[in-house]
């Protein structure tokens, strides 16, 4: 063996490396954060406002996790609004919830997986629109 073989199967070598990885990539799940990513960047300046809008009236609601139970607790009962737990590493564990007009509401986490979620909260009171994230793990 000579130094033009070891040429020609080091080029071989990396090149089926290459294709391997390359087929190997297409197999992989990519999550989204949303479908709609783009359309909704450009809205998110409302959300930023909101977010202030929450804290600055002191709107915060009060999230704590019990054995099997999420507790939302408001300040003033919500209107209307929407719950949605996001899972950031598989979209398809993702759950939402519509709330009702309660000042306080509790969600069964027992069909939740374990592990981290953001909690999306929005939600209407006193003709005001509120929002809200908090990390949370499960």
């Amino acid at each position: 063996m000579n130094w033009g073989h070891g040429l020609t199967l080091s080029f071989i070598g990396f090149a089926g490396f290459i294709i391997f990885m390359a087929v190997k990539s297409f197999d992989q799940n990519i999550d989204l954060v949303t479908e709609d990513y783009y359309r909704e960047e450009l809205n998110y300046q409302q959300r930023i406002d909101q977010i202030q809008q929450t804290k600055a009236q002191g709107m915060e609601a009060k999230v704590q996790l019990s054995e099997g139970l999420l507790e939302l607790t408001f300040p003033s009962a919500p209107e209307k609004g929407k719950v949605h737990l996001y899972r950031p590493s598989d979209s398809q564990f993702d759950k939402r919830f519509e709330l009702s007009n309660a000042a306080t509401m509790s969600f069964d986490r027992s069909d939740l997986l374990k592990g981290y979620y953001i909690l999306k909260i929005s939600w209407e009171a006193n003709g005001q629109t509120f929002y809200q994230e908090k990390g949370i793990v499960l």
